[in-house]
């Protein structure tokens, strides 16, 4: 505010001020202040080479302004392999003036070969940035959602979606998932037309609409249940830094679903989590202590039933499988009829096979705790009990510990004795229990 005028007189020494404050506390915004005013000599002498360094430490912060601005200095001192780094690290955060710079790179073929598909690409969502608030289709659908008329605000949108506009096709997505509208002439399946714009969102790069693709093909929604799908569309939006992501695809190698199951790398997605995202540090925690044990079990029960045992978590982890491929679909045909098989009929299947053939398989007789524990279906509630007799034992031991020390027949003669002078004298409060 104070070094450009805002709201307050232009102050250049009361800018530098607050911005050395704010370096001191490792603040981005403070960083490229001071930086910038190093870089320029705007009321501070000129030090191109600490400016750059202060720059340099906001954008390794993660600030997409500050990538942007070392892009743009980088690319003055055409050092362009550079600059298309922090400009790329700053597009995949949005950041419009950076999809702008990296665009005309790519059309002109500075730094390297020309590109227009890619230029093309990201001048297309620079304009759809301006023109999401210019087009009257916007201005109509977010009235008439406010206006209580969804069935209109959705057709708008998705006359906006269909021009390629990618607010809208999220806007239509939403609508449908956070259950705004039940019924709509718009569509005879709600659920694939919100799955369809999920895609074409996901398609120019939006990370959250990754996401949802995979909890639509995960839960069935819209099209049929497809575990390995799901998989591959969250291992995508994990490599785009989605936590939410990370976690999915922990969840699912520790349960085995449309992943090989595999302790050793949902323990690795679990850490990931946790990297990024350190807030989660209770879930995470509780998370990896339950794969533990879950570990410990197996290994325990491949002793009493002599099987391989698992190799521990702190062994080294097995070879990630490369994910299912995932072709990018930006129509109609996001989803295919290949998608919805057809349920044969059982009077249709062939009547020659002689069903006195099969045979119930039969089992050597084991005693009594071999079979439960080699019994594969109930493997889910075994665990379920031990998890539940360690809660009890829990809750047992802090039922007696208060018990011993909150109930005054357990306590000593000296103790007894405290209790009686604090009766006379309210001020003494070191008894237990009395606090």
């Amino acid at each position: 505010m104070y070094w450009r005028g805002d709201g307050v007189q232009q102050d250049n020494n009361m800018a530098i001020r607050w911005f050395s404050r704010g370096v001191e506390l490792n603040d981005p915004n403070s960083l490229i202040g001071l930086g910038l005013m190093l870089l320029k000599g705007d009321g501070i002498e000129k030090d191109v080479d600490k400016g750059f360094r202060y720059l340099k430490k906001a954008a390794d912060l993660e600030n997409s302004d500050a990538q942007t601005h070392m892009g743009l200095f980088l690319l003055k001192k055409r050092d362009y392999a550079a600059a298309t780094k922090y400009f790329s690290q700053a597009v995949q955060k949005g950041h419009i003036l950076a999809m702008y710079h990296l665009a005309e790179m790519y059309r002109s073929g500075v730094g390297g070969e020309q590109n227009c598909e890619m230029a093309s690409l990201l001048f297309k969502i620079v304009t759809e940035k301006g023109l999401e608030w210019i087009d009257p289709l916007f201005t109509e659908a977010y009235r008439s959602l406010a206006n209580g008329n969804p069935d209109l605000a959705l057709l708008l949108y998705v006359m906006a979606a269909e021009k390629g506009f990618e607010v809208a096709q999220s806007n239509v997505a939403w609508m449908i998932d956070s259950a705004q509208i039940y019924n709509s002439s718009v569509h005879p399946n709600l659920n694939q037309l919100a799955l369809i714009n999920w895609n074409r969102a996901a398609n120019q790069g939006v990370v959250e609409a990754r996401l949802k693709m995979g909890d639509y093909y995960f839960y069935g929604i819209g099209v049929p249940v497809n575990f390995e799908k799901a998989a591959s569309y969250y291992q995508i939006a994990a490599d785009e830094k989605s936590s939410m992501a990370l976690w999915n695809l922990a969840w699912m190698h520790e349960n085995g679903f449309g992943v090989a199951k595999d302790y050793h790398l949902s323990k690795r997605f679990y850490e990931r989590v946790l990297e990024k995202l350190p807030e989660a540090w209770l879930p995470v925690t509780l998370s990896l202590f339950k794969l533990k044990t879950r570990n410990f079990y197996e290994f325990a029960r491949s002793l009493l039933i002599s099987e391989a045992p698992p190799r521990p978590l702190s062994a080294t982890p097995a070879k990630p499988q490369p994910p299912v491929k995932v072709e990018s679909d930006t129509g109609q045909n996001a989803i295919k009829e290949d998608e919805f098989p057809q349920l044969s009929d059982p009077a249709e299947e062939d009547d020659d096979w002689d069903w006195n053939q099969l045979k119930r398989p039969t089992r050597k007789k084991q005693g009594w705790f071999r079979q439960i524990f080699a019994d594969d279906s109930d493997e889910e509630t075994t665990e379920s009990f031990i998890i539940l007799g360690l809660c009890l034992i829990v809750g047992y031991l802090v039922y007696m510990r208060q018990l011993r020390f909150g109930n005054p027949r357990f306590w000593n003669p000296n103790q007894r004795n405290n209790l009686n002078n604090n009766e006379n004298n309210p001020a003494n409060n070191n008894i237990p229990g009395n606090n």
